[in-house]
């Protein structure tokens, strides 16, 4: 038999619930502890409860204004910032990061003004397992795996490129 974690009673490995029996044999936590059907627990931890009039409390959405557009938005969160910009926020920073990485310019002509023009080359189609630019929320190591079969290129010289005008030496 198991030990429930909070009060350290055994918990049985059958129960019988509403006439069905149900097997608790996974459970971390006993009847007691965490009722069927009702969450008290969370990663081991109870969690607090709003009561009013016996029922549960469900927190709303709160009307937030990003900090970043300038638009207003919803959330339970007391985030400061709208999904919209907070991913792309992360992607850019991500995809300066890759930059760094492969010098900070372009490879032919050497521009590096503006980010947004620099674009990633893959130097050999075959070797090519995903295209970078919709994939930023992937783990860092394959990213800096795939950045490596790329080149850091100008998007004219990208353009040049792929028109067959132009080669990477």
């Amino acid at each position: 038999m198991r030990i429930c974690k909070i009060c350290g009673e055994q918990i049985p490995r059958l129960e019988n619930h509403n006439g069905k029996e149900i097997s608790l044999a996974k459970r971390k936590y006993c009847i007691k502890c965490s009722p069927i059907g009702e969450r008290r627990i969370w990663r081991g931890k109870e969690i607090s409860k709003y009561r009013m009039g016996g029922k549960r409390k469900i927190l709303e959405p709160i009307e937030h204004i990003c900090k970043t557009c300038g638009r207003y938005f919803k959330a339970k969160t007391r985030n400061t910032e709208c999904t919209t910009c907070s991913c792309a926020r992360k992607r850019n920073e991500r995809k300066n990061k890759a930059i760094e990485l492969l010098g900070g310019e372009c490879k032919i002509c050497g521009y590096s003004k503006c980010s947004r023009a620099l674009v990633f080359h893959h130097n050999n189609i075959d070797e090519k397992e995903f295209q970078l630019s919709n994939k930023w929320q992937l783990p860092w190591e394959k990213i800096e795996k795939e950045l490596n079969k790329c080149s850091l290129l100008c998007c004219r010289c990208h353009e040049e490129i792929h028109s067959g005008i132009q080669t990477i030496s």
